[in-house]
């Protein structure tokens, strides 16, 4: 007898959107409609959303932002938003906006075909905003991973998803395919996307960068960041911090033309010497962070941070100045082939006067 074939075909749920005079009506009575806002916000922060940490791994300090996607219990907020969503009218009207500020496509239940889940749920988010303005208007935050899959269709969808969020400020991408960058700069030639002031992203989607002219804030999160910088340089008169690069010294003498109000440059692997001492042409830095690994018991490079504080010291910034300086601590392996233990991140920061 023949064995019956498995199929692998991903199946997902659609998120049809709750018609309002479909759900019933709670007396005003209820204690809950009692509760400030401040305790429906204080409960929904104890939910897993997408956020920074610095990942331990052998190729030295990484700003990451999760894996490849977000494991399920990040779906937790959406989950219980949506189910109080449909409970009833009052409800409804209450927590809608809070339900759709984050719009995220970046959290997989497994492993299995994760790429599909992803992507056909980008494909329906998209599709949800852009045919349903009034919930366009709630999204300020959007959280996706970015594959191969349907590429041709979904990509297009997102681009003009974007174009359609007239509150949207912050743009992260926890995960792009390294062979989208050129499919990226076909899409997204033309786009503009005013209302995005952060932007965490790969260095694969640099293109994408060009498309917000009014961005303040650039977090790489994958690659040395150099194309990044390039674009900031070319396209974004207005970054004010940059996180997660490499910057050569050309980079930094155009950044300096191009970027005069820099408030914060964080060096991802320490930067040497002579890049710190171009950081001088930016005259209003406020923070200079240096992220580094270093064995346990050994010292900061004492003269980087002399030399960032003199800086700092000549910025005419009038605010707190302060140069960090974040060390991820390891043991070295008795043979100089093996993998480090690493023991723990040291935040090491000093204030200017």
């Amino acid at each position: 007898m023949s064995r019956r074939r498995v199929s692998k075909k991903v199946h997902t749920t659609a998120m049809a959107p709750v018609v309002e005079a479909s759900l019933p009506e709670i007396a005003q009575t209820s204690a809950i409609f009692k509760l400030p806002d401040e305790t429906f916000l204080e409960i929904l922060s104890y939910f897993p959303v997408f956020a920074f940490r610095y990942d331990f791994n052998s190729s030295g300090l990484q700003v990451v932002w999760g894996q490849t996607f977000l494991p399920g219990e990040y779906a937790q907020r959406f989950h219980a938003l949506r189910a109080i969503t449909q409970a009833c009218r009052t409800l409804r009207r209450k927590f809608l906006s809070w339900l759709w500020e984050r719009v995220e496509a970046c959290v997989a239940p497994g492993r299995a075909a994760w790429y599909i889940s992803l992507g056909n749920k980008l494909e329906s988010k998209c599709h949800i905003l852009l045919k349903n303005p009034p919930l366009a208007t709630h999204v300020r935050v959007m959280s996706v991973t970015i594959t191969r899959y349907r590429m041709d269709t979904i990509l297009p969808a997102f681009a003009n998803c974007l174009h359609s969020l007239p509150n949207l400020h912050t743009l992260e991408l926890c995960h792009v395919h390294h062979e989208m960058s050129t499919k990226l700069k076909r899409v997204f030639e033309g786009v503009k996307i005013p209302s995005i002031r952060t932007f965490v992203l790969p260095t694969t989607a640099h293109h994408m960068l060009g498309s917000c002219p009014n961005v303040e804030d650039v977090t790489c999160n994958v690659g040395d960041g150099s194309q990044i910088l390039g674009t900031i340089a070319s396209k974004c008169p207005k970054v004010e911090r940059i996180s997660g690069t490499c910057p050569s010294s050309a980079v930094l003498k155009r950044l300096a033309k191009k970027n005069p109000n820099m408030r914060e440059f964080s060096f991802i692997r320490g930067g040497a010497s002579p890049d710190i001492l171009l950081l001088g042409s930016f005259k209003r830095l406020a923070v200079i962070e240096f992220q580094l690994r270093l064995a346990v018991g050994k010292d900061p490079p004492a003269q980087r941070i002399s030399a960032a504080k003199k800086i700092l010291e000549a910025s005419e910034y009038d605010g707190i100045k302060v140069v960090k300086c974040r060390v991820v601590r390891f043991i070295p392996h008795k043979h100089s082939f093996g993998m480090p233990q690493y023991v723990g991140v040291e935040n090491l920061d000093t204030v200017v006067a």
